[in-house]
C-alpha cells in the first residue's frame, strides 16, 4: 500500500520470505512487532487496514512521508499502542471516534495533515493520553468538553486549524497540562478564569483567534507559567495587577488587542521577563519606573496607544534590552541621555509620532547595533549631533 520498492531504506519488506524481525524499522518481542518506525523513509501511499491485526504493537512512527488516504477505523483495534505518529504527512478524512479505544495511548500526533471534520469526543475515553497533537489541519467545530476527561495529558496541540466556539470550561480540570497550543483558530467568547486552575501550565498561546473579555484575574495564580501570547484578538479590559506574582513569567505578549488602564506598577516585580509587548493597544497613563527593574528584559514593545508620560530614566538600567519601540503615543519631554546604555539594541529605534522636546543627546551614538533611528513627528529642536551622522550602521 505504500510503494515498499520505493522506499529510501526498504530491507527485508520486499523479501517478505526474510524473518520479519529483521526487516527495516521492525523491532519485535517474544516474536511479536511490537515497534515501527518507519519516520521519513519515502512511504508513499495509503495505510493498510491490516495495521489493526498488530494487537501487540505499542510505537507506531510514521511520521514525514508521502501517506495520503484516510486512517483506517482499525486503528481502534490496536489494544496495546502507546504511540501514533502519523504528523506530516498528506493524511485527508477525519479524525476516526475508534482512537477512544485505545486505552493505553500515551502519544498521539496527527499534525501537519489535511484532516477535516471535527474532533470526536471520544478522544475524552484515553484517560492515559499525554500529548495530544492536531496542529496544523482542516478540522472545524468546537474544542469539546470531553477533553476535559483526559487528566494526565500534558501536552494539548491543537493551533492552525478552522475550530470555532469557545474555550470549555472543563479545560481547568486538566491539572497535568504544561502547554496549550490553541493559536490560530476562529475561537470567540472569553478566556475562561477555570484556567487559573492549572498550576502545572507552562506555556498558553491563544494568540490570532476572536477571543474578545478581560484577561482573568486567576492567570496570578499560574505559577510556574513562562509564556502567555494572546496577541490579535479582541480582548479588552486592564492588565490584571496579580501578573507581579508570576515568578517564572518569560514572556507577555498581548499585541493588537482593545486592552486600556495602565500599565500596572507589578510588572516591575516579574524579574524573569524577557519579552513584554504590549503595543497597538488603548494602554494609557504613565509608563511605570518600576520597568527598570526587569533587568532580564530583552523586547520592550508599547508603540501605538496613549501613553502621556515622559520616558523615564530608568529604562537606561536594561542592559539586555535588544528591541525598543514607544512611538505613536502621546509620550512628551526628552529624550533621556539614559538611552544611551542600551548598547544591545538592534535593528530600529523608533522614537516617532509623538510629543518630544529638546535636543538629541549624543548618547544615542552609543547604539553602535541599531541600522535605523526615526525621530520624525516630533518637536525636537535640533540637528543630529555629528557621532550619529558618522555612525556607520545607520
Amino acid at each position: 500500500s505504500t510503494r515498499g520498492e520505493e522506499w529510501l531504506v526498504n530491507t527485508g519488506w520486499i523479501k517478505e520470505d526474510e524473518n520479519h524481525c529483521k526487516w527495516e524499522g521492525v523491532s519485535c518481542k517474544n516474536g511479536f512487532v511490537n515497534k515501527l518506525t518507519l519516520e521519513a523513509k519515502g512511504l508513499d501511499g495509503s495505510i493498510p487496514t491490516d495495521v489493526g491485526m498488530l494487537s501487540n504493537l505499542r510505537y507506531l512512527y510514521l511520521a514525514e512521508n508521502k501517506i495520503h488516504g484516510s486512517i483506517p477505523t482499525e486503528i481502534g483495534m490496536m489494544e496495546s499502542l502507546e504511540i501514533l505518529e502519523l504528523n506530516l504527512n498528506a493524511i485527508d478524512g477525519t479524525v476516526p471516534t475508534e482512537v477512544g479505544r485505545i486505552e493505553r495511548l500515551n502519544y498521539l500526533s496527527f499534525s501537519d495533515n489535511t484532516l477535516h471534520g471535527n474532533i470526536p469526543t471520544e478522544v475524552g475515553m484515553i484517560s492515559n493520553l499525554g500529548v495530544f497533537s492536531l496542529s496544523a489541519n482542516n478540522l472545524h467545530g468546537t474544542v469539546p468538553t470531553e477533553i476535559g476527561m483526559i487528566k494526565n495529558l500534558k501536552q494539548l496541540h491543537i493551533s492552525e486549524n478552522n475550530l470555532h466556539g469557545t474555550l470549555p470550561t472543563e479545560i481547568g480540570m486538566m491539572k497535568s497540562l504544561e502547554i496549550i497550543f490553541l493559536q490560530e483558530n476562529t475561537l470567540h467568547g472569553t478566556t475562561p478564569t477555570e484556567i487559573g486552575m492549572l498550576g502545572n501550565l507552562i506555556h498558553l498561546l491563544l494568540h490570532d483567534n476572536s477571543l474578545s473579555g478581560t484577561i482573568p484575574t486567576e492567570i496570578g495564580m499560574m505559577e510556574n507559567l513562562n509564556t502567555l501570547h494572546i496577541s490579535r484578538n479582541s480582548i479588552n479590559g486592564t492588565i490584571p495587577t496579580k501578573i507581579g506574582m508570576m515568578e517564572h513569567f518569560a514572556a507577555f505578549i498581548l499585541s493588537r488587542n482593545s486592552i486600556n488602564g495602565t500599565i500596572p506598577t507589578e510588572i516591575g516585580m516579574i524579574k524573569s521577563l524577557k519579552f513584554f509587548f504590549l503595543d497597538h493597544n488603548f494602554i494609557n497613563g504613565i509608563i511605570p519606573t518600576e520597568i527598570g527593574l526587569i533587568e532580564s528584559l530583552h523586547f520592550l514593545f508599547l508603540s501605538d496607544n496613549f501613553l502621556n508620560s515622559t520616558i523615564p530614566t530608568e529604562v537606561g538600567l536594561l542592559s539586555k534590552l535588544n528591541g525598543f519601540q514607544i512611538f505613536s503615543n502621546n509620550i512628551y519631554g526628552t529624550i533621556p541621555t539614559e538611552i544611551g546604555h542600551l548598547q544591545d539594541l538592534q535593528r530600529a529605534l523608533n522614537l516617532s509620532s509623538m510629543f518630544l522636546t529638546g535636543t538629541v543627546p549624543s548618547e544615542l551614538g552609543m547604539l553602535r547595533k541599531i541600522d535605523a533611528l526615526d525621530l520624525s513627528s516630533n518637536s525636537l529642536t535640533s540637528s543630529l549631533p555629528t557621532n550619529l551622522v558618522d555612525m556607520a550602521s545607520l
